[in-house]
């Protein structure tokens, strides 16, 4: 049930999604068929919060009784997970956000630019093509920030020494295919076979946004 209606969900149709994700948080909540997994079931509330927040902009019959139930499970979850569990970012050893988008045979755009900081940020962004006009979204959720987003695009923040290269010194490159190279060290982006962008970091770090800094889903 839950995987049938993350389909539609992702396609933009929010009508039972945020139903099957709560349930499938009270399984790990309650230890339903499996042991209680606490980290796992207060990921699924974000997920069913979400949903259900969408939903509501649909008028959707129930909502209120809804959104009150996922509340109050997400409150029991935090008062059980470590004091240390919530951060305000999220260090990645692989840009796994960029796997994803890039799966599926979608074709995506890589862009890059320095932050207040002075670090680089890549961002990929699934682009339309004439096979796939409106590309379907991903659901991106981080429990540690309390983050939950339906989106086609993604950030990582690179480390302090990290390196790029773009072809013809580019500020965005379109590309099909993205891998590890082992010899390098490091990730590749390719379009139709050719390389077009390199990336060697250390680590890839995810940081929740400013409200008044977030896409629209």
């Amino acid at each position: 049930m839950y995987d049938d209606n993350l389909k539609h969900f992702l396609k933009g149709k929010n009508a039972n999604f945020a139903d099957a994700v709560l349930r499938m948080g009270n399984v790990y909540a309650k230890g339903i068929g499996r042991e209680t997994d606490i980290p796992t079931a207060y990921s699924y509330y974000l997920q069913a919060g979400y949903a259900a927040k969408l939903r509501s902009r649909d008028n959707y019959f129930g909502d209120a009784t809804v959104v009150k139930n996922i509340r109050k499970a997400m409150e029991e979850m935090k008062e059980q997970l470590p004091k240390d569990f919530f951060k305000e970012y999220v260090d990645y050893g692989v840009p796994f956000l960029f796997t994803k988008l890039a799966s599926e045979n979608n074709r995506c755009s890589l862009s890059h630019s320095m932050n207040a900081e002075g670090r680089i940020e890549l961002t990929v962004k699934r682009i339309p093509t004439k096979s796939v006009p409106k590309p379907d979204a991903i659901l991106v959720t981080i429990p540690q920030l309390s983050f939950c987003a339906r989106t086609v695009k993604a950030s990582f923040t690179l480390d302090e020494d990290a390196k790029i290269w773009f072809k013809n010194k580019a500020e965005q490159v379109r590309f099909n295919f993205f891998g590890w190279n082992d010899v390098e060290s490091r990730f590749e982006f390719f379009y139709d076979e050719k390389l077009v962008a390199w990336v060697r970091s250390g680590s890839y770090r995810f940081v929740r946004a400013p409200k008044g800094k977030r896409g629209k889903s």
